[in-house]
């Protein structure tokens, strides 16, 4: 009888462990999500601001205004701003999710 309940415990152990490596693997994967989609981001931003100023200005760099810079600078620190407030209020929380697995599977082992 201690035996099969000593062996059922291995079990439900492993299924554990292997239910925890799947979540991890599935946060690494969400992460990785996020931040495609921030980079994505971040060259469109950039890219809609090349070609204002390219089509506004001409497509020489000589021809466009001094500001062009500036511009492109308050446009990604705002896309910065908006993600990172869009990223807090959705909740994720990534990198807590990754840690507490790690975490529990530095504990089962």
């Amino acid at each position: 009888m201690a035996l099969s309940d000593v062996k059922e415990t291995i079990k439900q152990h492993e299924i554990d462990k292997k239910l925890a490596k799947r979540q991890l693997r599935i946060e690494y994967a969400k992460g990785a999500v996020i931040v495609f989609v921030f980079l994505v981001g971040l060259a469109l931003v950039s890219n809609l601001n090349n070609i204002y100023f390219a089509v506004n200005y001409g497509f020489g760099s000589k021809e466009r205004p001094w500001y062009s810079n500036f511009v492109l600078l308050f446009s990604i620190l705002a896309y910065l701003a908006l993600f990172v407030s869009v990223y807090k209020k959705l909740g994720f929380k990534v990198t807590d999710k990754i840690d507490d697995l790690n975490t529990i599977l530095d504990s089962l082992d």
